[in-house]
């Protein structure tokens, strides 16, 4: 199974063989694959899809289906960490009025794991880190996917890869203004359900399955 957000759409793509516990669920709604027509007109209602339901689309081989979904975009790959400090909280950067953890596109050359702390180190001036593990997402490893639309009207699918990282820097941020990021905070577990009222799905799922939080509403 693949969990892909389009704006605030949770979109999964599944085999036929997971769907049963998926079609007993009232809030998903789900819907067979059937062909490219009929795929490109559901990402489009995607697109403008302002309710609350899952949306789960399945087929009897689930890499077909996800090529298939995924032809529809431009891929762009970046990495991004979950940055602890020594007093075990995590930091937060605040852009284009969201609540946000620091990511950023891979380079030509790069490891996705010099992406991750190139990344974050120039979205929040922190220059003492350390990186950790991968951050285990299932269903689908260290990776989210979200999904927008560049200036020039391009669909782009954004598959963000995700690492613990360490820092002794308690203060000093330097948010990257250029990239639009206003704030960086180190914030608290217990504060996750405030300041996640205003933020993505891809990064409540991040910090919820990682480290066992409820943070939706």
């Amino acid at each position: 199974m693949y969990k892909i957000y389009i704006n605030d759409v949770c979109v999964l793509l599944a085999a036929e063989s997971e769907m049963e516990p998926i079609k007993k669920n009232p809030l998903i709604w789900h819907i067979e694959y059937e062909n490219d027509n009929a795929l490109n007109q559901f990402i489009m209602s995607w697109e403008s899809y302002e309710g609350k339901k899952t949306v789960c689309m399945y087929n009897k081989d689930l890499e077909v289906l996800k090529y298939l979904f995924f032809k529809s975009y431009d891929l762009h790959v970046a990495g991004g960490g979950v940055v602890f400090n020594e007093n075990q909280e995590v930091l937060l950067i605040f852009r284009n009025g969201k609540w946000d953890l620091p990511k950023g596109h891979q380079e030509e050359g790069e490891t996705i794991e010099e992406t991750a702390l190139r990344e974050v180190q120039e979205e929040t001036g922190l220059t003492h880190l350390t990186l950790g593990k991968p951050i285990e997402l299932q269903p689908q490893g260290n990776i989210t996917y979200h999904t927008y639309f560049t200036k020039k009207g391009k669909r782009v699918m954004k598959e963000s890869h995700w690492f613990e990282m360490q820092s002794t820097q308690s203060q000093d941020f330097v948010p990257q203004t250029e990239e639009d990021i206003e704030r960086v905070i180190w914030a608290k577990t217990a504060q996750f359900p405030y300041y996640f009222k205003n933020t993505y799905g891809n990064i409540q799922d991040v910090l919820s399955l990682y480290m066992d939080v409820e943070v939706r509403q």
